[in-house]
Parts: structure tokens; sequence; C-alpha cells
């Protein structure tokens, strides 16, 4: 008898247990979560406007995690879509930075991670734009270094891709200094070597301060 008893509080107890999870898949199954579909064909790189997805609610039986439930307006995609597909994270381009080989010289130590100013050396043979201007000139601040090595990688903004790519193939010559950017000065001013040695004697003799924006040379001509 006791051990029918047992039995009978087992099943009824699978039995509750079996209502309580179809009661759950009831009431997830009446749940709703936000989702964004596209309403035309689109190509890779296309940025997101009303005009071209809009949002709708979907079941979550339609696994929730795959969706993208916050608005992609202003994204950009990272392949084509067509109308109706409904879009996940991983449709949009997750960074707008590359990372381009270069080389520069720098202290021993450089690690991944470090952030550096660079500075190039006109007066070479090679990409003609940086070359026209003689002199050191301070080219990029803040960049991370990714990869360290000879070439180092460097992350810089994707639309500034062909800038770095023509001034790696180029024989201008690079100089790259660990800094946090504070108290360096801004300019872009590109300093010739006589100008440089003059305002270094000058601080070193007390009778000067640190260059901010200096004036440009003047031409060989002697107009401005």
């Amino acid at each position: 008898m006791r051990r029918t008893v047992a039995i009978a509080a087992v099943v009824i107890a699978m039995l509750a247990a079996v209502g309580i999870a179809a009661g759950v898949l009831v009431v997830n199954a009446g749940a709703k979560t936000t989702a964004w579909v596209t309403t035309q064909n689109l190509p890779a790189g296309a940025t997101l406007d009303s005009s071209n997805v809009h949002q709708v609610q979907l079941s979550t039986g339609t696994d929730p995690y795959t969706v993208m439930t916050t608005s992609p307006l202003g994204r950009q995609l990272a392949h084509g879509v067509q109308p109706n597909d409904i879009l996940r994270a991983d449709d949009f381009v997750s960074s707008t930075m590359v990372e381009v080989p270069i080389t520069f010289k720098l202290a021993p130590g450089l690690v991944v991670n470090d952030v550096i100013d660079i500075y190039a050396i006109g007066g070479g043979s090679g990409t003609a734009a940086v070359n026209a201007a003689e002199g050191t000139r301070l080219i990029a601040r803040g960049v991370t270094v990714v990869a360290v090595g000879n070439p180092a990688v460097i992350s810089v903004p994707a639309a500034e891709e062909p800038l770095w790519v023509s001034l790696s193939s180029s024989s201008v010559a690079l100089i790259a200094t660990r800094s946090t950017g504070v108290n360096v000065p801004t300019t872009d001013h590109a300093y010739t070597t006589g100008e440089v040695l003059a305002l270094l004697a000058q601080l070193a003799a007390g009778n000067a301060s640190a260059p901010t924006a200096a004036s440009p040379s003047p031409s060989p001509s002697g107009t401005p």
C-alpha cells in the first residue's frame, strides 16, 4: 500500500512539473521582441535609415538572441541584404578601424596597445604629396599599436587606409614617440633642420619657450 502511495505521489509530482513547464511555454509563446527588417536590396557598406529598414515585433519563439533588438539606424552593413531580411548583430560593420603595417624608428620596448605619435621626415623619393614638404612634420597623434615588429602594425580609421598604405610604400622616414599627447604642441608646420637647431639652442640658453604653432618658412623666392 505504501509503495502504491509513493508511486502515485511521484506520478503526481511529474505531472505537476510538466504542467508548470507547459505553462511557461504558453507564456513565452505569447511574448514579443523588437526586431528590424529591411525594405529593399542593400549592398555591403550601405548605411541604414528609416527609408530602408523598419521595426517589427516578433514572437520570442524565433530565438531573440539572433535578432537585432536595438536601433540599427546610422550603422553600416557588412554584407548585402535582401528585402524582408531580419537584421542580426553580425550583419553590421563591427569597426571603422583598419590595421596597416608601417615601419618607423622608435626606442626599444614598444608593446601592443602602446599609444604613439608619428612624425614624417620629408625630402626623400617616393610619395610626392608627402615629400613635397621639406622638414619634419607631425602626421598622426594617439595611434594605437596592435602588433610589434618590423614592420609594426597600427590601427587607423578606414577612411585613412589609402593614405597610410601609400606612406608605408614610400621612402619617407617615420619616427614614432610613445606619448599621451599631453603638453605636446599642436602644429602642422614642417620644421627644417635649421629651425630645429635654432629653437633647441634658444631653449638650452633659456631664451625661448617650446614651439606651439610656428610660422611657415618663407619660400625660396622670399615671397609669402
